[in-house]
């Protein structure tokens, strides 16, 4: 009996709920996973797509005349959809093994003799600076080490591995892999233009 009363309470107020939604059960509603998980991705998703903007003017411009051939040779072979087919895999790769692996070891053993903040800002620093000697194809792609080829890497490789540090450490993998991939779209288009 007592079983039978909870049940017809249970559905009358939610019979009386549904046309008068109120704001907790609305915004229930907007907690659903899916919905949550674009909103924790609209401000990485957005930082990368300003990074990846400041990296192809910086391109098409500063550092137009330092571009590697073997870059610009890629460009003009390869379409914008194959460009992005193989960069944004490579990108989530890179989150996973620079930002989830190397940044979180690198803190879990700084933990041991610094304060947490310094430990994360250490570690990204040291990840994002490791970034370059540890990609030695790529390097010997870039050609002569002009100081201009110098400063574009140092600005947008360096530069945006401490931005996508950051977003791991402060929102997380998937924060830092949606950065990482959405600066890719600009940066794509904006080399379209080069060519």
């Amino acid at each position: 009996m007592k079983r039978r009363l909870c049940l017809v309470v249970t559905l009358f107020a939610r019979a009386h709920a549904r046309p008068h939604a109120s704001a907790t059960m609305q915004s229930s509603i907007l907690r659903t996973p899916a919905i949550s998980l674009l909103r924790r991705l609209a401000l990485p998703v957005g930082v990368g797509l300003l990074v990846g903007l400041i990296m192809a003017v910086l391109d098409l411009t500063l550092f137009r005349s330092g571009l590697p051939d073997s870059m610009l040779q890629m460009i003009h072979d390869q379409t914008i959809t194959q460009r992005l087919g193989r960069f944004l895999p490579m990108a989530a790769l890179d989150e996973i093994i620079f930002r989830l692996v190397l940044v979180s070891a690198a803190v879990w053993i700084l933990r041991k003799f610094c304060p947490a903040d310094v430990a994360w800002k250490i570690s990204i620093a040291a990840i994002a600076l490791a970034y370059i000697p540890l990609h030695p194809a790529y390097v010997q792609s870039l050609g002569a080490l002009t100081p201009l080829v110098v400063a574009r890497e140092i600005i947008e490789h360096i530069g945006a591995g401490i931005v996508w540090g950051i977003l791991f450490w402060k929102r997380g993998l998937a924060a830092s892999m949606a950065g990482h991939m959405s600066a890719h779209v600009p940066i794509q288009l904006g080399w379209a233009l080069l060519v």
